[in-house]
């Protein structure tokens, strides 16, 4: 199971950039997300809980 937020440092490894270290002269936030590339690549999916909100309704799922 992946989110949105999996996207950018999934992305940032495929174009070969790192996610920067200042932005206009302040440290931005890093990404929660997990990179999945290697998912992409065949080696299985992530195992890890799942947490979402949106608009009142919320959830957890565990895979393990």
């Amino acid at each position: 199971m992946c989110h949105i937020i999996d996207l950018l440092p999934a992305l940032l490894d495929a174009s070969n950039n790192e996610f920067p270290s200042s932005f206009r002269g302040y440290p931005p936030v890093a990404p929660d997300g997990e990179n999945l590339m290697e998912m992409v690549k065949g080696a299985g999916t992530l195992e890890r809980p799942f947490f979402y909100e949106h608009q009142g309704s919320r959830a957890v799922y565990d895979s393990g």
